[in-house]
């Protein structure tokens, strides 16, 4: 009995830590607008959606991005530019986000560039090469429509190979006889040519 109630104590004790250390842990969250011109600096609000009537963070910056640490949850934020007097002049909608992991500038930054080039993370195999990640899908492309080329390529040739062995073209007899027939054409033209280079030979006149 006694051992029963330790293991709930100390199940019990467990689930109380991870519960505060979840409450109390902060993620890193990062946060970016468009810049407005002639502005003096921003100034950023949070507020739980749960919650809208207390603010859970005010910050300000002199850049168009920040950088801030959050507990896991929903939340809204709003910003706005401040003018020469350090004052806020007009507010942005405000805009919906949740925490649930760390998302720092490093991530956003790369997220924007898959989403520029329009690349997804999954990987390509071109066979005899190494796995190739597709960071460009016009490359990943012409890999496959190179290889594509090669097959066919490959296929027609192999296919041409097989016609000439099996056509009768390909027969020792009548290779012979085409030996043959070559050989008396060639003659009977060398002859010719002599015999006209014979007569040629004599109109020709001798100048004194």
């Amino acid at each position: 009995m006694k051992s029963i109630v330790l293991k709930i104590s100390v199940l019990f004790c467990l689930f109380i830590s991870y519960s505060a250390y979840s409450e109390e842990r902060k993620y890193t969250y990062y946060i970016e607008w468009n810049e407005v011109k002639g502005n003096n600096g921003y100034k950023v609000e949070v507020r739980k959606i749960s919650n809208p009537e207390i603010l859970v963070a005010e910050e300000k910056t002199v850049t168009s991005s920040l950088e801030f640490l959050i507990p896991a949850g929903e939340y809204e934020f709003r910003i706005s530019a401040l003018n020469r007097f350090g004052k806020p002049s007009s507010w942005s909608q405000w805009s919906s986000f949740q925490v649930e992991q760390d998302k720092p500038k490093s991530v956003v930054e790369a997220e924007k560039k898959l989403t520029a080039a329009g690349v997804s993370t999954w990987k390509i195999w071109v066979p005899g090469l190494l796995p190739i990640e597709r960071k460009e899908y016009i490359k990943a492309s012409l890999i496959f429509l190179w290889f594509g080329a090669l097959a066919v390529a490959g296929n027609a040739e192999r296919v041409a190979g097989n016609s000439f062995a099996q056509s009768a073209t390909n027969d020792p007899a009548f290779l012979t006889l085409v030996s043959f027939m070559r050989l008396y054409r060639y003659r009977s033209i060398f002859f010719s040519k002599e015999m006209e280079i014979k007569k040629n030979t004599k109109g020709i006149k001798i100048i004194r």
